[in-house]
């Protein structure tokens, strides 16, 4: 049976972009730590935030989520809104709005694709489809949690999952499951602002580093997974 792993070059990309990210987000947000925006994210000193919300109030986490929702569903990449979290409401709390946020866009894009984007889905990704259902059948849940390892944007992953067959219960349960380690790490980046932040920092790139080692050594080996990587690699080329 040929070997569906992809070269050792891809891999090494993968490392050395997961080592580059956890610096430049130490970095950044050691900026955001040293600036004046700390002031607005002390945990003791939360009323300019609740002012720069307006008369929000206590509806500053549902506005955060909403606001979340939205901009994951049109492409923004969801770790922005998990280091927002972070940096605003904390770890806890942070985790909570951000996994909120994350999977009510996912659901949306899921319900949009599958009432209204079969098309255009059908269209991007071509005769690869075909094996893409095969396998979204077959591993349900499964799938899904790989899925959500891929370097890919959410809404390409959400589009061709939407088609795939897959139950919306499985895409849920996946999804969750799937989304949950990345979520952690960038609501600890960013609440490295608010206190802690060397620890934090520290904490959240080697786990950046573990999770990046351990998902690739988990998709490499896992062959009947190929098809759907390279249905999602040739649509990020186009």
């Amino acid at each position: 049976m040929p070997s569906h792993s992809p070269p050792p070059a891809e891999t090494r990309q993968a490392l050395i972009k997961a080592v580059s990210m956890a610096v430049v987000l130490t970095l950044l947000m050691y900026g955001v730590r040293e600036s004046s925006l700390s002031a607005y994210l002390d945990p003791e000193n939360l009323q300019p935030w609740e002012e720069m919300v307006g008369m929000a109030g206590p509806w500053a986490k549902p506005l955060f989520i909403a606001v979340g929702t939205a901009i994951i569903a049109v492409g923004v990449p969801r770790t922005v809104v998990s280091l927002a979290g972070g940096m605003l409401f904390g770890i806890a709390m942070g985790l909570v709005t951000a996994m909120v946020a994350t999977m009510l866009s996912a659901m949306l894009t899921f319900y949009i694709g599958r009432w209204a984007g079969r098309r255009y889905v059908r269209r991007r990704f071509g005769e690869r489809l075909g094996e893409v259902r095969t396998v979204m059948k077959a591993h349900g849940v499964v799938a899904m949690i790989l899925i959500r390892q891929l370097p890919v944007t959410a809404l390409a992953s959400n589009l061709l999952c939407s088609v795939s067959g897959v139950r919306a219960m499985h895409y849920f349960v996946g999804s969750f499951i799937g989304l949950l380690p990345g979520a952690i790490i960038f609501v600890v980046f960013g609440a490295g602002v608010r206190r802690n932040f060397g620890l934090r920092a520290t904490a959240a790139s080697l786990l950046l580093v573990a999770l990046t080692f351990g998902t690739l050594w988990l998709l490499n080996r896992t062959t009947w997974l190929q098809p759907l990587r390279e249905a999602l690699r040739k649509n990020k080329a186009k």
